[in-house]
């Protein structure tokens, strides 16, 4: 009966914690990045079509994104196609800058139903913090494919659509360094937290050995 309940209060942990494989989606990690940086992103998949091995994913890339950076990823293909900037834009350095990443694809690879990748790419982010920006996204599979391309309506959230569309919202640089230099102090401290606490198991042992000695 006690393994039971044990078992039971498991499971309902797990499914607090973690998301039903069912209702996992493609998406974007961190959802969030700094208006106007260099920022890496990933793209992960959680499963495939059906339990059908995903063996591609395209994603395109908003307008308002004019610098794409993908990361090759081992035994797959990658590839780019491009779209025109018009009006044609001027770098910091004078350059002129008239086309653009389009979409980036990922293919010829077979990633099992049950595993997880992440496909990645660095984006120059627009400086227009407080926005959120879609990537629709098409996952192929040996047998099928996923639109992963709906865009909820206002007053909508990802949830109260099928297949969401990944998405990046924009915040403000302040805000993201901020946010960046809380979480790895945090680290910081669990870290330090971890040590101490070893050393003091350590030190408790030691004397737990040498009151022993003492004794006999």
């Amino acid at each position: 009966m006690r393994h039971s309940r044990v078992l039971g209060a498991a499971i309902l942990v797990a499914a607090i914690l973690f998301p039903a494989a069912a209702g996992a989606h493609v998406h974007l990690q961190p959802e969030n990045g700094p208006a106007g940086s260099w920022s890496t992103f990933s793209i992960t998949v959680p499963h495939g079509c059906d339990g059908s091995p995903t063996t591609g994913i395209t994603i395109q890339i908003p307008e308002q994104i004019t610098s794409v950076t993908p990361a090759p990823l081992a035994g797959w293909i990658l590839s780019t196609t491009t779209a025109p900037i018009v009006p044609p834009l001027t770098d910091e350095m004078g350059t002129k800058i008239t086309s653009r990443v389009d979409t980036v694809t990922w293919s010829g690879g077979s990633l099992p139903d049950h595993q997880l990748a992440e496909f990645r790419l660095q984006l120059a982010l627009p400086d227009t913090a407080g926005t959120t920006l879609d990537f629709p996204t098409v996952q192929t599979c040996a047998k099928g494919e996923t639109r992963w391309i709906q865009i909820p309506a206002a007053g909508q959230t990802e949830d109260d659509v099928p297949a969401p569309a990944p998405t990046i919202t924009i915040d403000a640089a302040e805000t993201a360094v901020a946010a960046t230099t809380t979480s790895s102090t945090q680290s910081t401290i669990a870290i330090v937290a971890g040590v101490a606490g070893a050393i003091a198991g350590i030190a408790a042992l030691v004397i737990v050995l040498i009151t022993r000695r003492t004794e006999k």
